[in-house]
């Protein structure tokens, strides 16, 4: 795997969000978002840190300062690795934006690339099919699974897909046994496809996407519902993703 997370804060736009093709969604959440520079986030990262924790454990800490369009500051993402056994690790994440402007974000979390050929999905959370905050009283919390393949949903216009809420571990696997397992500390969302939200949201129909063989792992600390907003009222408050500062943390096991 990739094991550099990538600060995660976008989502390809539900037509509730905003009808991507359309004008006058200046108002909507996705116009909000496109003004923010959300779909469009650079870093400048600080040196790492190396520090020694108790006996047997390494800590490497990186900063990444988060700017939007023409080097607007945004905020800082922090992440502290801790080594402290042969075959896992330990992630903290912790998200601390600027300004009450950015306190109804798409999602908090972060992105994993990761190798071609973990296909094989397993994970303990709300399923079989994709969930979000306002949508989770029809699934159903236990193991579920399947081909990473089968987690996307091939909407018409191309959009957001596959999140499941309320998640304690995930893992993926390839049929020559090789395993990840990404074990929560606290319930979080995540979605496993082979497409990243900026491929879904360049995209304007299903013809245009072509799957990359990574498999690209969200974990979300924060993810907005959907509400009907295409239609009828935006999502409501308490289903949006709030101020922060946002901290999640969950264990790595490579096997």
């Amino acid at each position: 795997c990739a094991c550099d997370p990538k600060p995660n804060l976008w989502r390809a736009a539900t037509d509730n969000d905003g009808i991507k093709l359309w004008d006058g969604q200046d108002s909507k959440p996705l116009g909000r978002w496109l003004a923010l520079g959300l779909d469009a986030v650079s870093e400048k990262q600080s040196p790492a840190s190396i520090e020694t924790g108790t006996p047997g454990e390494i800590l490497l800490t990186t900063r990444r300062h988060l700017s939007g369009r023409q080097g607007r500051p945004m905020g800082i993402f922090e992440t502290r690795f801790v080594f402290d056994a042969r075959d896992s690790f330990l992630v903290r994440h912790r998200l601390e934006m600027n300004g009450p402007e950015f306190d109804d974000l798409p999602r908090v979390g972060v992105l994993w690339t990761l190798a071609a050929g973990l296909e094989n999905l397993r994970y303990f959370g709300l399923g079989p099919q994709e969930n979000y905050p306002d949508r989770q009283s029809g699934a159903l919390l236990g193991v579920h699974g399947g081909a990473v393949s089968s987690q996307f949903f091939p909407y018409v216009m191309p959009q957001e897909t596959a999140h499941h809420g309320g998640t304690r571990w995930v893992e993926l696997s390839s049929s020559d046994g090789r395993r990840l397992r990404f074990e929560f500390e606290t319930p979080l969302g995540f979605s496993a496809i082979h497409f990243t939200p900026e491929m879904l949201f360049a995209a304007k129909r299903q013809n245009d996407l072509k799957p990359a063989p990574e498999t690209f792992l969200a974990i979300d600390a924060a993810h907005r519902g959907l509400g009907s907003g295409s239609c009828g009222p935006d999502t409501l408050p308490k289903y949006q993703t709030g101020p922060g500062p946002h901290e999640w943390s969950y264990r790595v096991r490579i096997s």
